[in-house]
């Protein structure tokens, strides 16, 4: 692997890097390289099955860089919330989150899935978006599920939260 990729892949991966007695947290704010937002939408979705991790978050971002542009990836980024990949996880949310209104419902059909870990993303992507539908559908999600998940939460405000990595 050439040290560009690694590096790469620490940075996305927010990976601990240790060297002697120094221990470096290495936040990133990876955003897709200008030849994926120079790309269309249609040539960006097949890029959302890439083998690469990092490609396949850097290809979420710039969808979610489009807004409502991107609708027709909102089922392809729906299938990636349970993603191996944390990483790719929380950039999709976010994308869907970008996209707003048009994810609306491709997120709400996420919160019937079996999949706790596509609920629990799919809830956090309708709470980032304004509409009340998604608002509404992310206090449902809170009151049935997220209770069990998350600790601090200002029921006026449910954009201000702290998990408490309890995963049962």
């Amino acid at each position: 692997m050439k040290c560009s990729v690694m590096v790469e892949k620490a940075f996305c991966n927010k990976t601990l890097l240790v060297s002697g007695f120094i221990v470096v947290l290495i936040f990133s704010s990876c955003g897709p390289p200008d030849e994926l937002l120079r790309k269309s939408v249609a040539e960006l979705i097949p890029l959302l099955k890439d083998e690469d991790s990092v490609l396949r978050a850097r290809a979420a971002m710039a969808l979610g860089s489009k807004k409502a542009e991107a609708a027709p990836a909102v089922p392809e980024l729906v299938k990636l919330l349970v993603d191996k990949k944390a990483h790719v996880r929380n950039r999709v949310m976010n994308a869907l989150a970008n996209i707003g209104q048009p994810a609306v419902s491709g997120l709400l059909e996420a919160l019937q899935s079996r999949d706790r870990v596509m609920r629990y993303y799919a809830a956090h992507a309708l709470r980032k978006i304004p509409a009340k539908q998604s608002q509404d559908a992310f206090k449902r999600w809170f009151e049935q599920e997220g209770q069990k998940l998350l600790i601090g939460i200002d029921k006026d405000n449910p954009n201000l939260y702290q998990t408490t990595g309890d995963t049962s």
